[in-house]
Formats: structure tokens, sequence, C-alpha cells
């Protein structure tokens, strides 16, 4: 009865890192195994997204290994205090609203949900004006979500 008990066990714990292997099974591929950008933020960043669930922006910002240049808050309640995550661009927001109205060019973006929504006053400060809760780049923000637990990241095409 021990030595059955002990096997079966000994399968579900063996089962469970299966299980956890399982969830990244993809390779990250570096930028110059790509045509293009897009298809670099959709491989990486949408095809392996279990690759970052539990870990934090600064693991996605090592191997996006690409410049952030500017985001966006997810709003997550209808009262507008908290966000639910951010979208990171690699173009500055100017670039890109030029190149959506002039020439209708979209660009495609990351989204990181956090595991929790986070309190909006907490980035405020750091927002620009130019457009509701958008904003370049800057290391102040990169040190203020450095560290935020992720639940999901995914690529979005705009």
């Amino acid at each position: 009865m021990k030595k059955t008990i002990l096997i079966y066990i000994v399968v579900l714990l063996f089962s469970g890192m299966i299980k956890l292997n399982a969830q990244c099974t993809l390779l990250y591929k570096p930028i110059s195994m790509f045509n293009d950008t897009e298809s670099f933020v959709n491989y990486n960043f949408s095809d392996r997204a279990d690759c970052y669930k539990d870990k934090t922006l600064v693991e996605v910002m090592a191997d996006l290994k690409l410049p952030i240049k500017s985001f966006i808050c997810l709003d997550s309640d209808e009262n507008g205090t908290t966000y639910d995550g951010i979208y990171i661009f690699l173009a500055p927001y100017d670039y890109i609203r030029y190149q959506e109205l002039c020439k209708g060019k979209f660009f495609s973006c990351i989204s990181i949900i956090w595991k929790t929504p986070r309190n909006l006053s907490e980035i405020e400060p750091l927002l620009r004006t130019i457009k509701v809760n958008w904003t370049n780049w800057t290391p102040e923000v990169e040190n203020l979500l450095k560290n935020i637990p992720i639940e999901r990241v995914g690529s979005v095409k705009r």
C-alpha cells in the first residue's frame, strides 16, 4: 500500500513538472531571424506568451532587446482609478499618430497585463497630456513598472 501511494505521488509530481515546462515550449528567436519587427513581436510575444506568465517587465524587456518609445495604460474600471496593464510601442506616440492619420499605416504593439490591477495615481505624475494615459517611455516609467508581476503578454495589431 505504501509503495502504491509513493508511486502515485511520484507520478503526480512528475506530471506537474511536465505541465510547468510545457507552458513555454517555443524558443526565443532574435530579431535578426525575422524580416520585420512585426513578425518578431508576433512570434516572441504572442506565440510565446506563456513564457512571460509570472515574469516581470524587466524580463520582457530583456527579450525585446529594442527600445520602448511610448506606452498607454489600460484602464480597468469605469472610474479610471486603476489600470490592468499597458501597451508598449517601439515608436514614439507622435510618429505613430502621424502614420495612422496620414498614411493609414498601423503599428503592432505588445500588451502587458498585470496580475492585479494597479492604482492609476501611482503613474499619473509621469503621464503626458498628448492623449489620455499616453506617454513617452522614460527611465522613471521603467523604474516604476519594471518589477510588477505579469499575468499575460501578447502582440496587438493596431
